[in-house]
């Protein structure tokens, strides 16, 4: 599993009072209950949704210090973690259009075949709130990012 900055990572959930954990598809919302489970277990206001749940959303113009989201048309209203590809979660694909949120955003062929990574997406949707990429090729790549992200990650600050 590729970590981008382990450090901001555990920051980002030691400081988690609540979480939407989106993923964007049906086989990967099972991994996003999972999280879910384990952050609310270990006291954080965690949900699941499916990425469809957030977009169509109206943003305002943008604030008093010139804050735009990477897409206008999505919204999350707290911290996020997603999980999939930008083919499967449109979340994530948004954070690779106009200019990319991410140091390698994950898609069919990064970061490969049964791998994972796990990136860190400073404000992409609210003017607040910060997100967790975790992010694989495949389903296979997914579970084992998720299991290095609950065993690793999110245990310790528990």
């Amino acid at each position: 599993i590729e970590v981008e900055d382990i450090r901001i990572v555990r920051r980002f959930v030691s400081e988690l009072r609540a979480v939407a954990v989106v993923a964007g598809s049906v086989d990967e919302l099972a991994l996003a209950r999972t999280v879910a489970d384990a952050m609310r277990a270990g006291g954080i206001d965690a949900e699941a949704a499916l990425a469809d749940e957030y977009r169509g959303c109206t943003f305002a113009a943008p604030d008093d210090l010139g804050y735009t989201p990477a897409q206008p048309d999505i919204r999350v209203d707290r911290p996020a973690i997603l999980l999939g590809s930008k083919e499967t979660n449109a979340l994530i694909a948004a954070l690779s259009a106009p200019a990319p949120l991410l140091p390698h955003v994950p898609d069919a062929t990064y970061p490969g075949a049964g791998r994972g990574v796990i990136e860190y997406a400073w404000r992409p949707f609210s003017e607040y709130d910060d997100a967790v990429v975790i992010g694989a090729s495949d389903i296979k790549g997914l579970d084992a990012a998720v299991s290095y992200f609950l065993a690793d990650v999110l245990r310790p600050h528990r």
